[in-house]
């Protein structure tokens, strides 16, 4: 039978305010994520409503900004070299296996309540890590806590620091790193109470939890634990029969006296990542774990006065102090909230459920949040209503209650990882580079200054309506984002060529991207839509140039991934070079490239795919028509792209129905692999008929009998469309698009006569090969085999020569070689016989670890969002912009300030060494180029090398 417990003075907690005491830990010092009611705290903000200020954070942290008085805390990790940046989305792997390299500086922030001013900064440590980290993590993924008087700041793997309000280090306790499971790091914030902060430290090698001396930082005790797999934040739970420290475990979930003694424990049969920190309400203590891929997922509801083992044999329905029990309850990361009497969970993967709080019976399951996103932040909840942020920076508003309604949702379009804080009618958000403090516009003390509070008065009449821009991040540059440049591609225009706009009257504000094209990758992410044919567009607000040079960016992805939806500064790098910036969503996978006979008969041309194409010349038709009003000069437009973007600079540069539409071209790592090329209708050494595998995915969805196939996948849902047809389909050589083979194109000169640049990294094969490569000799051959056939045993002599028998090294070079450099020196030598001018490069630069100077890791560079980058890094950036915007704007790459860069030419096969030192260089990778030339002049490789 459940017992109820005395709500007493405990019912506090439903009303009391996060920062209405001191911030003596993560959630405030009641750690229940509520808020009393306040008319200043708005149910409705984005990047600019409801916006006090908004602060610039260097480098990366996670822990929630703090409240003490008038003054905001923040920590973060600042580096000097690029590393890998977190991002959003279920992670199951393992950690990043390596420190991340270059000189790391531990930093703590002190800005304005009022003003968002930056009062001071303090480093508390320089030095380079020597423990990993989570991926999505970052060396600063604690929140601080105070006492009112003093701010204590928890490194994890290295320190516990102690300043005064003003700055000062008053003392310090250094931590002696350990192996972490899976390499994931510390995560654990500290707690104040009275005069001690105690601080938990669950690794591999010597758990731990300690109690520090708030004023001296002398160690007042510390206790070993038997745990490796637990990163909750120590509750200290004031209750009616004393105050103890509840300290969830994998293994054993326990309660400390306040001098380090074991009060109780419990084997919860957790799960194996114990992450939710515990809290308080309605007079028990709440656990939970739920690593999502674990079957046992509990909450618990404790009550107080408990001793020793209180579930001996995991018997915990019998337990006089387990109040109530759910086996499959709790979230992965995120904590729960109890708010009034139910208790909300907010899972990982986008979904939602609520338990009474006081019995643990369902009140409903999971409901699933829309648009769909993930989740890292805990909620938090006032005013009836359950905030919910999720890592695409998107919060729901959820009405509190028995019935799941999402009233509203707020957009600030960046990572947000780390939970709100709230403090005197004033929300805290901490994004992925900055703070914002969000309040209603009443509030006296809203600064109307620190941002901008509504979009620019310009407005931009387009052919299908009037649109009005908003600020960027660079309050210099204008972004008018989700602009749609063709109709949606639903219903009967699916697999149909791009249709215009339906036209519209009122002022369209611009300040949301548009949906991504449906694909699997990060699809619980949400942001995904069928309706996606929308392009954005920057342009700096200084500019005095009448008609500046138009730049049309192409993502990559593999025609199955992406988005051209630019996060972390979007263009604002490129247009402050006076350029104006593009960039575009098109239709991916199926949807994009689907071909059929039947979708071919309904056609006028007799074709069918190559929809992502045609998206494409869409966009650039588009700018065509508008993008003079934008400033920009629409007879002086530069395509470029990376990957399967490169592939699409290289595809419009050779398709007649993209003439006159652009005028200069860049190609970065074009993914040119014969194979994904095949006939529309007719059978080459690259496969069969295009249009056989349209009929085979029909035939085995409906069978090779069925009626109209065509309507029935069209009557299909996007999202089960996603998952019941492939997504890899070729190039379709259709004779409409492109009139015969782009390599045939190139071969008899026909494509455009336009100038370029073309592109390669040194270790493009990295991202495709994998760490593991091939088993053995055997089954690297077999693989040679079945690509190259009798020319297996040739490529197996020239890549193993200088390997000594390294077959992932042979394997990553291979990939590098076939896929990039041989194919991009070979449309360079076609646009230098047909006469026009080409400039090729190769990165070398390792900036991705393992990975090296990697497939895309140049594009940080060429936007120029680095992030902190090292002196050397910056300058290189500045490089490739120079270069880039001067081509953008005469056709040629050279401009004072940067080495001379030669144009390509067959006989002198000369590059640009894109890298610390830019340099000239030649022949690259020759020897193997002509290797492949050879081959693939003696027949087409027919299946991708792709371990």
């Amino acid at each position: 039978m459940i017992r109820l417990v005395a709500l007493s003075a405990f019912l506090i907690f439903c009303r009391i305010g996060l920062a209405d005491e001191n911030w003596t830990r993560f959630r405030g010092a009641d750690a229940t994520g509520v808020v009393a009611d306040d008319p200043d705290l708005p149910d409705s903000w984005d990047q600019t409503e409801n916006v006090a200020w908004v602060a610039d954070v260097p480098g990366q942290g996670w822990g929630s900004p703090i409240v003490v008085g008038d003054r905001v805390f923040v920590s973060s990790v600042v580096a000097e070299e690029e590393n890998i940046k977190p991002q959003g989305g279920l992670y199951l792997g393992e950690g990043v296996r390596d420190p991340a390299k270059g000189i790391h500086h531990w930093k703590v922030f002190c800005f304005d309540l009022k003003s968002g001013d930056k009062l001071w900064e303090q480093e508390a440590f320089q030095g380079r890590p020597v423990v990993p980290r989570h991926p999505k993590s970052s060396y600063a993924a604690e929140t601080p806590a105070t006492d009112g008087d003093r701010l204590f700041v928890l490194f994890g793997d290295l320190g516990l620091f102690c300043y005064s309000l003003d700055g000062d280090l008053l003392w310090k306790q250094m931590i002696e790193p350990k192996k972490t499971n899976m390499d994931y790091g510390a995560a654990a914030s500290p707690v104040v109470h009275g005069d001690q902060v105690f601080v938990v430290y669950d690794n591999k090698e010597a758990s731990w939890i300690a109690s520090f001396d708030t004023k001296t930082g002398d160690q007042n005790w510390r206790t070993k634990r038997d745990e490796v797999m637990s990163w909750a934040t120590p509750f200290v739970w004031q209750n009616e029969v004393r105050t103890e420290i509840v300290v969830p475990g994998q293994r054993v979930n326990r309660s400390y006296s306040l001098d380090g003694k074991e009060l109780w424990r419990f084997d919860g049969d957790m799960s194996i990542l114990v992450i939710p920190s515990p809290f308080a309400a309605h007079g028990m203590c709440y656990l939970s774990s739920g690593y999502v891929g674990d079957a046992h997922r509990p909450t618990f509801a404790i009550r107080p006065g408990a001793s020793g083992d209180i579930a001996p044999k995991g018997d915990f329905a019998s337990s006089e102090f387990i109040e109530w029990y759910q086996p499959k309850a709790s979230p992965y990361n995120t904590t729960q909230i109890v708010y009034g009497d139910y208790l909300y969970t907010v899972y990982d993967q986008g979904f939602m459920t609520c338990h009474n709080a006081l019995t643990g019976k369902e009140v409903y399951g999971k409901r699933r949040f829309s648009p769909k996103g993930s989740f890292t932040a805990s909620p938090w909840a006032y005013d009836g209503k359950v905030f919910c942020l999720s890592e695409q920076g998107l919060t729901y508003v959820i009405k509190a209650g028995p019935e799941f309604e999402i009233l509203d949702t707020n957009p600030l379009n960046e990572l947000c990882i780390a939970t709100p804080s709230i403090a005197g009618g004033k929300l805290l958000v901490r994004t992925l580079t900055k703070v914002y403090c969000i309040t209603e516009d009443g509030s006296d003390e809203a600064s109307t200054t620190s941002v901008e509070k509504a979009a620019t008065k310009a407005i931009v009449q387009t052919t299908s309506g009037p649109i009005q821009g908003v600020p960027s991040r660079d309050p210099s540059v204008e972004a008018f984002k989700g602009i749609p440049y063709a109709a949606a591609p639903v219903g009967d225009l699916r697999w149909k060529p791009p249709q215009p706009v339906n036209p519209w009257s009122d002022v369209r504000v611009c300040d949301q991207y548009g949906a991504k094209s449906m694909q699997q990758k990060n699809f619980a992410q949400g942001g995904q839509s069928e309706d996606c044919l929308y392009l954005n567009v920057w342009r700096s607000t200084e500019s005095k140039t009448e008609k500046r040079p138009v730049m049309v960016w192409i993502h990559g992805g593999g025609f199955t991934q992406g988005s051209g939806n630019q996060e972390n500064g979007g263009g604002d790098a490129l247009a402050n070079r006076d350029v104006i910036l593009v960039s575009i969503n098109y239709r991916l996978g199926a949807l994009g490239f689907m071909t059929h006979p039947e979708l071919s008969a309904e056609s006028p041309d007799g074709v069918s795919g190559n929809y992502a194409i045609l998206d494409q010349i869409a966009a650039l038709q588009w700018v065509r028509d508008n993008i003079a009003g934008f400033g920009g000069d629409p007879h002086n437009v530069t395509i470029f792209g990376e990957s399967a973007g490169g592939t699409s600079v290289y595809l419009l540069t050779a398709t007649p129905l993209s003439k006159g539409l652009f005028h200069r071209a860049i190609l970065q790592s074009p993914w040119l692999d014969p194979v994904i090329f095949r006939k529309l209708k007719q059978e080459t050494d690259n496969g069969p008929p295009a249009e056989f595998d349209g009929t085979e995915q029909t035939n085995r969805l409906f069978g090779d009998d069925v009626e109209d196939p065509i309507a029935k996948l069209r009557a299909l849902p996007a999202e089960e469309l996603l998952e019941k047809v492939k997504q890899r389909w070729p190039v379709a050589i259709d004779g409409h698009v492109f009139p015969k083979s782009p390599l045939e194109i190139y071969a008899d000169g026909q494509q455009q006569d336009i100038p370029t640049i073309v592109g390669t990294n040194r270790d493009e094969g990295t991202m495709f090969a994998g760490r593991q490569g091939f088993k053995n000799m055997q089954d690297y051959r077999d693989a040679l085999v079945e690509r190259f056939g009798d020319n297996a045993d040739r490529l197996m002599e020239f890549y193993l020569q200088d390997t000594n028998e390294n077959l992932r090294k042979a394997a990553v070079q291979l990939i590098t070689d076939d896929w990039f450099v041989q194919p991009a020196r070979q449309f360079a030598r076609a646009m230098d016989s047909q006469g026009s001018d080409v400039w090729m490069y190769h990165f070398t630069k390792p900036v991705w670890g393992w990975m090296g100077a990697a497939h895309a890791a140049e594009i940080g560079y060429v936007f120029g969002k680095l992030e902190n980058p090292s002196p050397e890094d910056a300058k290189l950036s500045d490089a490739f912009m120079d270069y880039w915007v001067q081509f953008a704007k005469t056709g040629n790459p050279n401009v004072e300030g940067v080495p001379n860069w030669p144009t390509y030419t067959t006989d002198a096969d000369q590059h640009q060494i894109m890298d610390a030192d830019i340099t000239t260089a030649s022949e690259l990778r020759r020897e193997a180029c002509d290797l492949l030339d050879e081959i693939r002049n003696g027949g087409v490789p027919k299946k991708q090398l792709d371990r």
